[in-house]
C-alpha cells in the first residue's frame, strides 16, 4: 500500500496482482491453513478493488469485490462483519456506476448483518442507513429515501450524534423531499 499512497496506482496493481496470484497457488497442510490462505486471498482483492475504485476502474473493483465477498461467506459464514463491509464496498462501487439496484441490495445485506450481529448504535449500522436514503433519493425513490433518512436522524439524535456532517446531509435532503411533496 505505501506505492499506492505515493499515488502509483498502476506499481500497486501489479504488485498485488503478482501477491493475488502467490496466494491462489497457497495450500496449507491442513484445513485451517488452507482457510487462511483463502481469507489472505480475498484480503488481496479487497485491497485491490480500493485501488481500482479509486483509480476510477469501477469494473474492475466489482470483480475484486466480487470475488472477496464469494471467499468471505464461504470461510466465514453469510453473518460476519467482514461480509458485511464487502457488501458495503460493493454498494459503494455500484453507487458510482450509479446502479442503484445494485448499490441498494448491497447496502441492505450489509444492514442486515450488522443489524444481526450488533447493536442499532453501531456506527457502521447507522452509516448504512443513511447510505440507503442517500441512494434511494439518488434513484428518484422519494418515498423510500424519506423512510430511511427519518430513521437515520432519528438513530442519530437518541446516540446524541447530531452534528456530524452526515446527519446535516440528511436533514438537508429531508428538507429537498418535504420541498417536493409540498409539505
Amino acid at each position: 500500500m505505501i506505492t499506492w499512497k505515493r499515488g502509483d496506482a498502476e506499481q500497486a496493481i501489479e504488485l498485488l496482482s503478482d501477491a493475488l496470484w502467490v496466494r491462489r497457488q497457497a495450500c496449507g497442510e491442513t484445513d485451517d491453513e488452507n482457510r487462511e490462505a483463502r481469507l489472505k486471498e480475498a484480503e488481496t482483492q479487497a485491497l485491490l478493488a480500493v485501488i481500482y475504485r479509486k483509480s476510477g476502474r469501477v469494473d474492475s473493483a466489482i470483480q475484486m469485490y466480487e470475488g472477496c465477498l464469494e471467499l468471505r461467506k464461504t470461510e466465514l459464514g453469510d453473518e460476519d462483519g467482514k461480509v458485511a463491509d464487502v457488501h458495503v464496498a460493493l454498494g459503494h462501487a455500484y453507487s458510482d456506476q450509479k446502479m442503484y439496484s445494485e448499490a441498494r441490495r448491497n447496502f441492505l445485506a450489509g444492514m442486515t448483518i450488522l443489524e444481526k450481529i450488533s447493536k442499532q448504535s453501531d456506527s457502521r449500522f447507522l452509516q448504512l442507513v443513511y447510505l440507503l436514503g442517500r441512494t434511494e433519493f439518488k434513484d428518484g425513490r422519494a418515498s423510500s429515501a424519506k423512510k430511511y433518512l427519518e430513521r437515520f436522524v432519528r438513530l442519530r439524535n437518541v446516540h446524541g450524534y447530531y452534528r456530524e456532517i452526515d446527519y446535516v446531509k440528511a436533514k438537508c435532503i429531508l428538507q429537498k423531499l418535504s420541498g417536493r411533496a409540498g409539505d
